[in-house]
């Protein structure tokens, strides 16, 4: 009866590595216009068929503004993702069973089927040798240590930045990386020799066991598929 849309971030390339320059995207400004009519028209759809849908929103690593050479500690808004978000918003105000939450913040917390979630992009997160788990195994101990002093457990950890699907045990219950929804780029495939194919986790959350389904969308579609025009962008 109850969606949860976790929108975790990178929703654009934006401006940092200049690749509306120097790729066949389209500036930032047609980008993030566009982002946000497709997102719109899909969570419309989905508010459609499910009884009430929340989103949580929160901001990348890609979509800070150029003169922040690295991910600024205060003004997690100060993104073109939040821009995304703001102008989704906007253009599905009219839906009365879709809310949204854009916090101050660059993570969010919130519960499913009485579980809490932790939902943060994860650019803070340190890897070893591009491999991230040393890294986010360390975040998970040090924040529940932290939320044990309140009482509060946070079950499960959703993460983007990384690019790549994956899921682990902790504890008190599991951490999943989302994967690319772009796929490969000109930028992927020139800098970091990487192509991954374009997939997106889904959740399904039991009120007695949390996640117990686990399917991994893959989001490439054939040509001839029904799917959600975003070019032009204007």
């Amino acid at each position: 009866p109850k969606l949860i849309v976790g929108a975790n971030g990178d929703f654009v390339s934006g401006t940092i590595h200049e690749l509306e320059r120097h790729t066949d995207a389209p500036h930032i400004v047609a980008a993030v216009y566009a982002c946000a009519r497709v997102l719109a028209q899909a969570l419309r759809d989905l508010a459609g068929v499910h009884e009430g849908v929340e989103v949580f929103c929160t901001a990348g690593n890609h979509g800070r503004l150029p003169d922040a050479r690295r991910m600024q500690l205060k003004d997690p808004t100060r993104n073109w993702d939040t821009i995304v978000y703001l102008l989704a918003r906007e253009m599905t105000r009219q839906q009365p069973n879709l809310v949204w939450y854009i916090p101050d913040s660059y993570s969010v917390a919130f519960e499913a089927e009485g579980w809490r979630f932790l939902q943060t992009h994860g650019q803070d997160v340190k890897s070893w040798n591009q491999i991230p788990h040393y890294g986010i195994g360390r975040m998970v101990s040090n924040l529940n240590a932290l939320e044990a002093s309140r009482g509060q457990v946070i079950h499960y950890f959703l993460l983007g930045h990384f690019h790549t699907l994956a899921a682990l045990a902790h504890a008190a219950g599991e951490w999943f990386i989302n994967s690319s929804l772009i796929g490969g780029t000109e930028y992927s495939v020139s800098t970091l020799g990487r192509a991954d194919p374009p997939c997106q986790w889904m959740l399904g959350v039991h009120p007695e066991h949390g996640v117990t389904h686990r399917w991994p969308l893959r989001a490439k579609c054939p040509p001839d598929a029904a799917g959600y025009d975003a070019r032009p962008a204007w």
